[in-house]
């Protein structure tokens, strides 16, 4: 079986990530899909420019509603970007 999670400074975290960036009014789609498809990583910015944060948030909480996955399973990349 594949490992999909490698050890960076004690933790585990998913050997890739679905990126979020240039998605616009498709971001919570798209991001529900990813989560659904087996991506644990999902990597976005609050840079509204090229990301849309708000959206990935409600695809993550719409995952763990519908029990797809569970909130530990998840490895969201939250970072400020310089304007």
């Amino acid at each position: 079986m594949t490992k999909h999670t490698q050890p960076i400074d004690g933790a585990e975290v998913p050997a890739f990530f679905y990126g979020t960036a240039w998605k616009e009014e498709q971001t919570q789609h798209l991001t529900e899909l990813a989560i659904a498809c087996g991506f644990r990583g999902i990597d976005t910015a609050n840079q509204r420019r090229h990301y849309d944060e708000a959206a990935v948030g409600r695809a993550i909480s719409a995952a763990i509603s519908k029990g797809v996955v569970a909130r530990d399973d998840l490895s969201p990349t939250l970072h400020k970007v310089p304007p």
